[in-house]
């Protein structure tokens, strides 16, 4: 005796974004992204996930006020910008949230009409400069990411519901990521010989906050 198995999972996904770009004077430079996102993974209340995004920009060489420094060429740009965004995951197997029973017509899994998308806000502030006749660029960035409502697919079910073998999907964790990146590249000609020399130095701490009913 032979069984032939198929699996068919029909999965649903739309999106709905815009975009808004302000510039005053190329010195100060607005953007703001809203999304929303939907997908069929999710319960029917939680498909719909509302996730902005938005950057501000300041252009310093652009200011009169520093005309004498960059027609010098000591300093040739300099751009301070700061941004802050909300992003959505949903990349997870189709139906956690619904409910399963085995032949036997037993509870495998407890259904979760809460079960949504994992999400992660995250701030960045940054400076680009380029000097010495755009020979010097240098780069910096200092960021914060937290995660939350992450998701754990097979998450146990409490001893309390009678049952050692129960599970559910559920979100549940939350992680802090935060750190900085600089970066310095020195560009140059000797003779018909162009070459570059770069280097970057970076840190990046991982704190969890909650991985559990408890934080």
């Amino acid at each position: 005796m032979s069984w032939n198995y198929t699996d068919f999972k029909e999965i649903s996904k739309a999106s709905f974004f815009g975009k808004l770009n302000y510039s005053f004077d190329n010195r100060y430079i607005l953007e703001f992204t809203p999304r929303a996102d939907g997908s069929s993974k999710f319960s029917p209340e939680n498909r719909w996930g509302f996730f902005p995004s938005g950057a501000l920009a300041w252009n310093v060489t652009n200011e009169s006020f520093m005309r004498p420094i960059v027609e010098s060429g000591k300093l040739n740009s300099l751009k301070f910008r700061v941004s802050y965004g909300l992003i959505g995951n949903e990349n997870v197997d189709p139906y956690l949230w619904e409910e399963i029973v085995n032949t036997w017509g037993w509870t495998m899994r407890l259904p979760n009409p809460n079960f949504s998308w994992e999400k992660q806000k995250q701030a960045n502030l940054g400076m680009e400069a380029t000097l010495l006749d755009k020979r010097l660029t240098l780069t910096a960035d200092i960021y914060k990411k937290h995660s939350f409502d992450l998701i754990y697919a097979n998450f146990p079910v409490p001893p309390l519901t009678g049952s050692y073998y129960l599970e559910s999907a559920v979100n549940i964790g939350q992680v802090d990521n935060k750190g900085f990146e600089v970066s310095a590249t020195w560009s140059d000609r000797i003779g018909e010989l162009n070459y570059s020399i770069g280097g970057m130095l970076f840190d990046n701490r991982n704190e969890v906050i909650k991985a559990g009913y408890k934080d």
